[in-house]
């Protein structure tokens, strides 16, 4: 049992000693400390017994009572030092590490008082008549004081002080014989102490350099250790794979990674011949480094006795010898594949349509801008087929979207095995195909005929029905053609010609081939004409927000207002929204208009708010485009707004058509969720000229649905516009859904849509769209006169 405690105890100790948290002199003085306490029972041993020894010499020189005073006051400081080496024993290291300057402290002033003791016994011990037992006093002074220089050696200050305590009684005492004899032996003695302290000095700094030494060389012995320790751990642990090869590309190591990679155990894959390796480029990078030093490599790698294909990045520098001969190589290798994967899928989404796997719009477009600058530099032609689905709107409201999706997945897939080799077939979005053909002959007529045979071609792809689900379809397809390239002309407006001629098909009856002519040059420059203008309108603030009142049909009070955009020509006239939002919404421009409806409506709702005597509407009702909806940061935008404004968010209501609303129903719902719960109200405008479900209806958390005017025009003299509106307004009640007519001209309407139960309607009876100052007035009016 002792033996253990022993054991423990001589662990604690050295685990102390190497306690490299602590400073390099911390170490040392704790070293110092330990060796100076540890021998301390010797040194007590031997002090005792010298003692007792030197007190029954004297004993017959010198009265009794000195003898025992010397001695008592010798036998307490070596018991008072005993139980300071006790104290520190049994201290646990950690406490000693903290305390190491104190108890180094305790033991000098313990060595000092022992020095004090054999000092005082020149004094009390002294016998004057015999020579014999003054030259003892003399010796044992001197071999305590020489035993004690071990302890002292390194605190010269220290060994002086005890030099001092312990020869300045003998040398007073030699003095005061007044003898030349005991003067000279007091010069001997001081001479003899003057050759202590110098050799005390000496063997102080071979104590402090040995333990400096020592500490020197466990520091080193850590350091290698620990870099030993760091080596391994890196290596076996290390995120890639690193091996070790010979000069004949024989594995002679590895870690973990790299055996993992090859999904086979260290024993079986050492040694192996990494000339198997079937990739050609590894293996001379393997060789490069006995001729220039280094190797790399990034690209596909096969493991070896395996068939599975990784991507790696691989790097090998020399291994050299003791005199720096390369003897074999060290090779890192990384597993890159998921990298590789990642970046593939990010092409991939960013470049490629993700319902068709074809090329996408921005893909088409840096393709065709390309091949543009091409063909302008080396005088050739290409074309552009414009390919829209005939009636797919129809097919896609009628069978749904998944199967709508279906449908275009088979389209892709047969114009994608019809395309010729240099062909790019892209989606650009819904129905919208195009088809970018490059290095057509120079004569127009030669471009033309082949153009016909590469679109009939991609036509006919068309002539065999699609099987979707269980059913055949046919479908027919509108196809218009545009030639490259054209004067100062970009890709974009290259594909826009062949936009506008797909379209010029469709007019002429669908199912058709057209080329672009001249004429349709016309109206292509009106529509770029128009959408330059409308980038300038944007920077110059040209828009102006109208406001159509909307009235509760009970009561007669205007409770709201739809908020309607005009566009302010620099001559002071409006151009209506019906002829410059298709543009906006083809060019992209939408978005910055629509950002601007939403914070101007805003804006002018607070303003309403605000007022001394505020306006008595309840919200402002406002369109949302279909591609302003479909961002993917749209209620973070709207929740900006509300932020950036303190706005009420009841104030809100904003109309959806059923095209927007249903295109992406999940997502829909889920935007429109969590734009209620902040406290937004929705509206299904133009409601019933779609062909929604009423199962969409249902999922769909809307406050209201808007009668289309359309219905409302001639419901007094069809019938089924008539059967219409009343089958719009029962649905809407058995949906608990309000009801909002638009278009409501005159008092007969008016007062059938209030028989059927109508909430509101909004229509030139009331007031056609007015600026703001005149809907203000007209507002206030009215809530004067009741």
């Amino acid at each position: 049992m002792d033996d253990f405690k022993d054991k423990q105890k001589e662990n604690e100790l050295d685990q102390a000693i190497k306690n490299f948290s602590l400073t390099f002199d911390k170490r040392i003085d704790y070293d110092k400390l330990t060796f100076l306490y540890m021998s301390l029972p010797f040194i007590l041993t031997g002090y005792f017994l010298s003692s007792l020894l030197f007190a029954a010499l004297e004993y017959n020189l010198v009265d009794t009572y000195s003898i025992v005073i010397w001695l008592t006051l010798s036998i307490i400081v070596i018991l008072w030092r005993l139980y300071h080496y006790l104290q520190f024993k049994n201290m646990d290291e950690t406490t000693k590490l903290k305390e190491a300057k104190i108890w180094l402290h305790h033991y000098y002033i313990d060595v000092i008082a022992s020095g004090t003791i054999w000092g005082s016994s020149a004094l009390l011990l002294f016998p004057y008549e015999d020579f014999m037992g003054q030259m003892i006093v003399i010796l044992f002074i001197f071999a305590i004081s020489f035993a004690t220089i071990s302890s002292l050696a390194s605190k010269y200050v220290l060994l002086v002080i005890y030099s001092v305590v312990t020869f300045s009684p003998l040398i007073f005492q030699l003095l005061l014989m007044d003898k030349p004899l005991y003067f000279n032996i007091s010069l001997l003695v001081i001479a003899l102490v003057i050759l202590l302290l110098f050799i005390a000095k000496y063997f102080g700094s071979v104590i402090n350099n040995s333990l400096s030494n020592r500490q020197h060389f466990v520091q080193i012995q850590h350091e290698h250790t620990t870099l030993k320790e760091r080596f391994f751990s890196l290596f076996d642990r290390a995120p890639v794979g690193i091996f070790y090869y010979d000069e004949n590309l024989l594995l002679l190591d590895a870690n973990d990674r790299f055996v993992k990679l090859h999904g086979m155990d260290k024993k079986s894959l050492t040694g192996q011949d990494l000339h198997q390796l079937k990739e050609q480029d590894i293996r001379e990078q393997l060789n490069s480094i006995f001729k220039d030093g280094t190797g790399y490599y990034r690209g596909p790698f096969t493991p070896i006795g395996s068939t599975k294909q990784l991507h790696v990045e691989f790097s090998t520098v020399p291994l050299l010898d003791s005199t720096g001969h390369i003897n074999g190589g060290i090779g890192i290798l990384e597993d890159i594949t998921e990298e590789v994967n990642a970046k593939e899928e990010m092409i991939r989404q960013a470049y490629y349509d993700i319902l068709t796997n074809i090329p996408n719009r921005t893909l088409f477009m840096d393709r065709l801008d390309r091949t543009l600058a091409a063909s302008v530099h080396n005088s050739t032609k290409g074309a552009v087929i414009y390919i829209d689905v005939d009636n797919f709107k129809s097919f896609n409201d009628t069978l749904g979207h998944q199967n709508g999706d279906i449908l275009l997945k088979k389209i892709a897939k047969r114009l994608n095995e019809a395309k010729r080799e240099d062909d790019t077939i892209a989606r650009l979005s819904g129905d919208d195909f195009v088809i970018l053909i490059k290095d057509l002959p120079k004569q127009t007529e030669k471009a033309i005929k082949l153009m016909k045979l590469i679109s009939n071609s991609y036509k006919n792809q068309f002539l065999q029905s699609f099987s979707v689900g269980n059913t055949e379809y046919h479908i027919n397809v509108s196809m218009g053609i545009s030639f490259f390239p054209h004067e100062n002309e970009s890709a974009y407006d290259v594909l826009k010609r062949a936009e506008t001629t797909m379209y010029h098909a469709k007019k002429l009856g669908r199912n058709r081939i057209e080329f672009h002519t001249q004429t349709m040059d016309e109206e292509i420059s009106g529509i770029l004409d128009i959408e330059n203008r409308l980038r300038a309108a944007i920077k110059n603030n040209e828009f102006e927000l109208f406001f159509q009142p909307q009235v509760d049909i009970l009561t007669d009070s205007i409770i709201s207002a739809e908020v309607l955009i005009r566009w302010q020509h620099p001559d002071g006239s409006y151009i209506m929204p019906g002829k410059f939002i298709s543009i906006a919404e083809a060019s992209g421009l939408i978005l910055p208009i629509s950002e601007w409806i939403l914070d101007a409506s805003i804006k002018q709702m607070i303003q309403w708010k605000n007022r001394k005597k505020p306006l008595e509407i309840q919200r402002i009702a406002i369109n949302i485009s279909a591609i302003h909806f479909a961002q993917t940061n749209f209620v973070s935008q709207i929740r900006s707004m509300i932020k950036k404004y303190s706005v009420d968010p009841t104030y809100l209501e904003l109309e959806l058509t059923e095209g927007v609303a249903l295109y992406n129903i999940e997502e829909t719902i889920q935007k429109m969720e969590e734009l209620k719960n902040m406290g937004i109200t929705f509206a299904l405008d133009d409601f019933g000229t779609g062909y929604s479900s009423l199962a969409y209806l249902k999922r769909l958390p809307l406050d209201y649905v808007k009668i289309d005017q359309s219905f409302v025009r001639e419901m007094m003299n069809d019938p089924d516009d008539k059967v219409i509106t009343d089958t719009i307004v029962s649905v809407a009640k058995n949906f608990k859904l309000k009801v909002i007519a638009e278009g409501v001209e005159d008092t007969e309407q008016f007062a059938y849509l209030r028989s059927i139960g109508c909430d509101i309607y909004q229509g030139y009876l009331q007031s056609k769209p007015i600026p703001a100052k005149e809907f203000e007035k007209l507002v206030l009016t009215k809530q004067r006169s009741k």
